[in-house]
């Protein structure tokens, strides 16, 4: 499933220890159990994640990394929102290539 694949690859460069999304993994999220994440997002009715919502606003404190580049999240073309405010532990700037994602209409 490339949807489960690209939230694994945002779960590595947002979540470096592992402690926060604990729930990510490959065997919740199959078939479609992705949908049922703590911060992520799918359309009703389907299994097509919309929106990436990991901010501390959401419930979700701690996280560690960086934000991982356009390549990351190829999978999930219905992606419109990314949230991922008041997360201090998150260094780094906007990447460049997200440009690149021209679904996204919201980034926080």
């Amino acid at each position: 499933d490339a949807q489960l694949e690209a939230l694994l690859r945002v779960k590595a460069a947002l979540d470096s220890t592992g402690g926060v999304l604990r729930e990510w993994t490959r065997a919740n999220g199959a078939r479609g159990g992705y949908c049922e994440w703590w911060g992520v997002v799918c359309t009703e009715g389907t299994i097509s994640v919309y929106w990436i919502s990991v901010s501390a606003g959401a419930g979700i404190q701690g996280l560690k990394g960086t934000l991982p580049p356009a390549a990351a999240f190829a999978g999930l073309g219905a992606l419109t929102q990314i949230t991922i405010a008041d997360q201090p532990g998150i260094t780094g700037t906007l990447p460049t290539d997200w440009s690149r994602m021209t679904q996204l209409q919201d980034i926080r």
